[in-house]
């Protein structure tokens, strides 16, 4: 997960319960840097040890999805859960 997230983001995702659903979360407020900032995105890669091409990035924010995309991450802008469902169907197809 990338977010723009808070500093308070560890302690909401662990009052949440969810915190252990995320492979590793990327917060803006630690890391220094806000999306849609190019800088932000080259963090991800590089601590994530993989292509670009190799992460998939979901976004509302059409900066933000353009942003990932220059980055040559494969990108999806969210719109809608329905739309989402379909764009994941799609996927598998």
């Amino acid at each position: 997960m990338l977010t723009n997230g808070t500093s308070r983001l560890a302690t909401d995702l662990t009052a949440l319960g969810i915190e252990s659903r995320f492979f590793k979360i990327f917060n803006s407020a630690v890391i220094g840097v806000c999306k849609p900032d190019r800088k932000i995105f080259a963090h991800v890669v590089e601590n994530l040890g993989c292509a670009p091409s190799e992460i998939f990035f979901v976004d509302d924010s059409m900066s933000h999805v353009q942003a990932a995309q220059e980055m040559g991450m494969a990108v999806h802008h969210y719109q809608s859960p329905d739309d989402f469902q379909t764009f994941c169907q799609q996927m598998q197809s």
